[in-house]
């Protein structure tokens, strides 16, 4: 009796790979037999559980005829998710297992098309890509085979073209969600035959045969479906076959139609497109493909690099370092790369960084040759050059950031202060400024291991002990070169500036009381004859990261105790004339541009949570713990925290705001409006302690909140920054 393979596919839980261990033990004692009962041998065995050697002898014809009415009821009323799946997976368990007999029996192979065409040709199921996705495994398992006649592969290609053509027709465009589970189910099982790979070696002839003239016909067909699940098929089989392929073999065909995948309108193919190139590159680095095709790719994974999607960049861009690696490509075909370098996600501009770092350490290996200090030097210098030939908007923390870990010289400290040092750049102030800029950058971002204000990342990319290592280390060489810096920058007020924001990341662990004396007499002087509020401002957080520094390895306060009174009183002089300057009608200008500047900076500070946290942390917990020999410290850090909030309230209160509009990017508005909350909590749990210097200190930073508070109700806006509801 004769049952329809779609019956007995239509039947849910088969016990696949036991039917096929059956079959195949049987069709090796009787080929003609087995081939003649595979349909009614598959039915009646699937839904034995345990499997058992059922034969069609053992049936009755009522007993068939109950089972084939059953199975047309069953496919009439739902052809199912099942009857793909077991067809799929039934194929290619046997062809996994076992090929050649297949290949060469025509009733087999009239078996399987005929079932592939009732797909196919059937309105009510969604699978017509059924022809395609079969047929590639029927000509990926064909690379197996011992020995195979040119004629009957092309018949096996014509019959697979044939179904190829009617599957890219009409389709239905009810695509169930599970056909792509379905197919990675097959894609997982067809992995496992890939390792398998060094066998291809030995078939050349049928391996060039089937890429040079199979694949290609049925991808150019594929690819001008509308259907996107159509065109994924594809894009995944390319993706599983192209990582064992060697592209001599392929030849330019396949990769041009593979140019024309990286095309696909689809994102999310592009995407899977790059991904398969990469692979490939890493694969065929010594590759006599012409450069032409590889260049063509080049320029289409890039031709959308500004507007696709972060994932699509990042593999194109490792895509073009393993390029680059392969000297086919010159500088000025890749030129659109760097902008990427300051892209906002950290793994884009990572792969951007490293492609940057590359040719400049090529370029300065090749022209220096004396040692690894003056290679340090020369590329620092190179980095600068690149700074300098950005746009102004282009951040230097996000080009450090991209660098920092793909190059070892940033971290060679004694080669950035040797080239401040060079009397060379003496007269070049805006040169020595991005040189200090940029030093100022790597010590934040290699000591504190922290993500620059704007740019997302998935991940940190330093460990604590590297972090570590570079504190110890650019610690101990600045300690030995901070007092000539300071005495050869102190009159230039910009590079000074950049120089006081180093001196937050140091950490000196070997200190003597000279050194701490004279240190914190330079912050001390410095305060009392600056006028610039700027300036002032940096010095403030940087005399405090000192203290900070001093009580963390565990020196005697009492050495710099007179200076933090001295600096502390200083500090709230400044508080004083600044609010009261800002009361008035009429404000100098000099005064607002300066008042700017340390705003915009305290915005930063407060929303990199570094310095700010350390600060107010520190104070909190040294109030906590009551310790009264660290009482004038904590005054100290309350101080250098309200100065923070300070500079941006009387900054935004000078504009005189017109309307209650103050555009504040909403991660600065979000981190500003989270430390004014601690902050004056904080206030509020210190009103409660019995201690008069605390006492008076809290009184004089909730009076000046007070006169801010009124000020900004008089210019009617900036409701984030309305203190009186904390009071």
């Amino acid at each position: 009796m004769d049952l329809n393979l779609l019956d007995i596919l239509s039947i849910e839980n088969f016990n696949i790979r036991a039917i096929a261990d059956y079959w195949l033990e049987s069709y090796k004692n009787d080929e003609a037999s087995a081939t003649t009962d595979l349909l009614i041998l598959l039915y009646c065995a699937a839904g034995a559980k345990p499997f058992t050697r059922v034969s069609v002898k053992d049936l009755c014809p009522e007993q068939l005829f109950i089972l084939k009415s059953n199975a047309y009821e069953n496919f009439k009323e739902r052809i199912s998710q099942a009857a793909f799946n077991n067809f799929v997976n039934f194929i290619d368990f046997i062809l996994f297992r076992n090929s050649i007999e297949f290949f060469t029996n025509k009733k087999f192979m009239e078996i399987i098309q005929k079932t592939l065409q009732a797909f196919a040709e059937d309105d009510r199921i969604p699978y017509r890509l059924v022809s395609v996705v079969v047929g590639i495994k029927l000509m990926s398992s064909a690379l197996l085979i011992d020995a195979y006649r040119k004629e009957e592969l092309n018949s096996l290609r014509n019959s697979i073209r044939e179904l190829g053509r009617e599957s890219c027709g009409k389709f239905d465009k009810l695509i169930s969600d599970g056909n792509g589970e379905i197919y990675e189910k097959i894609a997982k099982r067809k992995e496992k035959m890939f390792q398998r790979v060094k066998t291809l070696q030995k078939y050349n002839f049928c391996f060039k045969l089937i890429f040079m003239n199979l694949f290609p016909s049925l991808f150019e067909e594929a690819l001008r479906s509308h259907e996107v699940e159509i065109r994924r098929h594809c894009h995944m089989e390319v993706g599983l076959w192209i990582n064992f392929v060697k592209l001599d073999y392929v030849g330019k065909r396949l990769f041009l139609i593979f140019c024309k995948i990286m095309n696909d309108p689809e994102d999310e193919l592009r995407e899977m497109a790059v991904k398969n190139y990469l692979q490939c590159l890493q694969c065929n680095l010594e590759s006599t493909l012409n450069a032409e095709v590889l260049a063509k790719i080049l320029r289409i994974l890039f031709k959308r690099v500004h507007d696709c999607r972060d994932e699509i960049k990042i593999y194109a861009l490792k895509c073009l370092n393993i390029i680059d690696r392969c000297k086919m490509f010159s500088p000025n075909k890749v030129e659109t790369i760097f902008h990427l370098i300051f892209h906002k996600q950290r793994e884009v501009s990572s792969e951007a960084g490293y492609f940057l770092h590359r040719r400049i350490h090529s370029a300065v290996a090749n022209t220096c040759e004396d040692g690894v200090e003056q290679i340090s030097k020369k590329y620092i210098s190179e980095i600068v050059l690149f700074s300098q030939e950005c746009n102004d908007n282009c951040s230097e923390e996000f080009l450090i950031d991209a660098l920092i870990n793909k190059s070892k010289f940033l971290t060679d400290w004694s080669a950035w202060i040797k080239l401040l040092e060079e009397d060379v750049f003496v007269n070049d102030d805006i040169y020595v400024e991005h040189i200090m800029s940029l030093m100022s950058c790597t010590l934040k971002l290699a000591n504190t291991g922290t993500v620059p204000v704007g740019r997302n990342a998935k991940k940190e990319k330093s460990t604590p002990s590297i972090i570590s290592k570079n504190i110890e280390e650019s610690s101990r060489t600045f300690k030995e070169s901070i007092e000539n810096l300071w005495l050869k920058f102190i009159s230039k007020d910009r590079i000074f500036h950049k120089l006081l924001k180093c001196v937050r990341y140091l950490m000196f662990k070997e200190v003597d009381v000279m050194f701490i004396s004279g240190f914190a007499l330079k912050f001390e002087f410095f305060l009392k004859d600056s006028r610039d509020l700027a300036l002032r401002s940096e010095c403030a957080v940087g005399f405090a990261m000192f203290c900070r520094n001093i009580r963390v390895v565990n020196c005697e306060n009492a050495i710099i105790e007179r200076h933090i009174d001295d600096v502390t009183e200083i500090l709230e002089n400044i508080c004083d004339s600044t609010i009261k300057k800002i009361t008035r009608k009429t404000i100098e200008k000099h005064f607002e541009q300066t008042i700017e500047t340390a705003a915009l900076h305290s915005l930063q500070d407060i929303a990199e949570s570094m310095c700010w946290n350390l600060l107010f942390d520190d104070a909190s917990e040294i109030i906590s713990s009551n310790l009264e020999c660290d009482i004038k410290i904590a005054r100290l850090f309350l101080i250098v925290c309200f100065m923070r909030i300070m500079w941006i309230s009387v900054f935004l209160i000078a504009r005189n705001f017109e309307t209650s509009f103050v555009h504040i990017e909403t991660v600065y508005q979000q981190k500003l409006e989270d430390a004014c909350g601690q902050f004056f909590l904080k206030l509020h749990e210190i009103s409660r302690y019995p201690n008069a210097e605390l006492e008076n200190t809290v009184r004089k930073i909730i009076l000046w909140l007070k006169k801010l508070s009124d000020s900004i109700e008089e210019n009617r806006g900036l409701s984030f920054l309305m203190y009186s509801n904390y009071f």
